[in-house]
């Protein structure tokens, strides 16, 4: 094998390496953005809703929505860490589960 071609399968393998890699990097990017888009959205949410309970539901469906998860739960603790409910992102249709 000829030095060229040595040094040809080398840039080669580094491309192949690399073009994996960056798949990896844009995927993580990709996912960065929608956790971005979903933290935006919550924050426009505390601005708007007046109600607590609705507040949190609402927060639990933007992550289901944004992040395509299937679905979210967010804990409620009360002054001294104590567990005293959790709210769930997909309720009975009109219902607030705290």
């Amino acid at each position: 094998m000829t030095i060229p071609t040595r040094f040809m399968i080398y840039m080669l393998k580094n491309k192949i390496l690399w073009k994996g890699g960056m798949q990896k990097i844009l995927k993580k990017q990709a996912h960065l953005n929608k956790v971005l888009k979903a933290l935006l959205n919550t924050n426009q949410l505390i601005g708007k809703e007046s109600d607590p309970a609705c507040l949190i539901q609402k927060a639990c469906e933007e992550l289901i929505g944004t992040m395509g998860y299937f679905n979210a739960w967010i804990g409620l603790l009360d002054e001294e860490g104590r567990h005293v409910g959790i709210v769930d992102g997909r309720p009975v249709k009109g219902q607030h589960s705290i």
